[in-house]
Formats: structure tokens, C-alpha cells, sequence
């Protein structure tokens, strides 16, 4: 069963706060045991815009667990979990600037990384991990990157005016 806890409000945040953040995801997620890259709207956004996509407003993370979600001590705000048949499957922090940071946990089962999310289910391969150069820094990301983006997006060269309806598979 999926559960979401939604801890306070969010609100869309500017670029420029979002940017900044940089220092602050590599720092919280560094300290995680295990793989975590980019992932959603932001790898979206460093790969096909080749910057955020404006209308974002978070940064999102894909962690890959084997077992059990590693913890995390961001020094933020917690502001949403979310479990699926008890485990989590999100957690999201907010910083002082009003930074979203969204991690997503996904969980082995055979070859396969598997997630449950408020777009439904969501199996990734053990994708090799790379870094990935963008204009504000280094982030782990997957080699295959853009085979990940069509399959969270499908059609993900086409910018959208929106954040519309993620693929996901069964």
C-alpha cells in the first residue's frame, strides 16, 4: 500500500535558489552507502536544456538500495515520506532557501531497481553510474542516460509547458 505524509506546504521556488543547492545535495547524498544519481526533471533538465528546467521545482535523486533505504541527515526540513508496504520510497527535505530536494528509493528485486511513487510503478535496470559535467558541478548520473529519459518520459526531447504525466511501466 502507498502512504504519503506531506509535512507543511510547498511552494515553487526560484532558479537561482534552486541552483545554489548544489553543494548541499552533493554533501547530503555523499554520506549515503550505496549508488544515487540524478534523476527525473533535473537530469531532464541538465541533459536535453542543458541547465534546470524552469518551471521545476526541486531537485530530484534516485537512490538504489539492495536492502534497506540507507539514512539520511540532511540539515533541513522534512517535509514529506512516502512508503510502499513499508518502505520508503520518497522522502522530501526543504532547505532555508525553500530548495525541494526529492529522493526517491529504489529497491532490488532480481536484475531490476523497483519503486512505487504517486505516478504508479517504476522498474530501472542497475544502470552503470558516471559522472555527469554540468555547469554547476559534477553529479553522479546514469551512463545510459538517455535511454533512462525515455523511459521515465517517453518522448523527453520534446520540452513540455508543464510537468505533465511521467511514463512508467508494469
Amino acid at each position: 500500500m502507498f502512504q504519503v505524509n506531506n509535512i507543511g506546504n510547498t511552494r515553487q521556488v526560484r532558479l537561482a535558489d534552486i541552483q545554489d543547492a548544489h553543494k548541499t545535495l552533493i554533501d547530503g547524498c555523499s554520506q549515503m552507502k550505496g549508488k544515487w544519481f540524478i534523476s527525473d526533471g533535473t537530469l531532464l533538465g541538465f541533459h536535453r536544456n542543458k541547465d534546470f528546467i524552469p518551471q521545476d521545482t526541486d531537485i530530484d535523486v534516485a537512490v538504489m538500495v539492495d536492502d534497506v533505504a540507507p539514512d539520511i541527515n540532511l540539515d533541513m526540513e522534512l517535509i514529506r515520506t512516502a512508503t510502499w508496504d513499508d518502505k520508503i520510497v520518497q522522502k522530501a527535505y526543504r532547505d532555508l532557501n525553500e530548495c525541494i530536494f526529492d529522493i526517491f528509493f529504489y529497491y532490488k528485486e532480481g536484475d531490476y531497481y523497483v519503486t512505487r511513487g504517486d505516478y504508479g510503478f517504476i522498474k530501472l535496470p542497475a544502470y552503470e553510474i558516471i559522472d555527469y559535467k554540468t555547469k554547476y558541478g559534477t553529479f553522479p548520473a546514469p551512463k545510459q542516460t538517455e535511454e533512462y529519459l525515455t523511459l521515465r518520459y517517453g518522448d523527453w526531447k520534446t520540452p513540455k509547458q508543464d510537468k505533465g504525466i511521467h511514463v512508467h511501466n508494469s
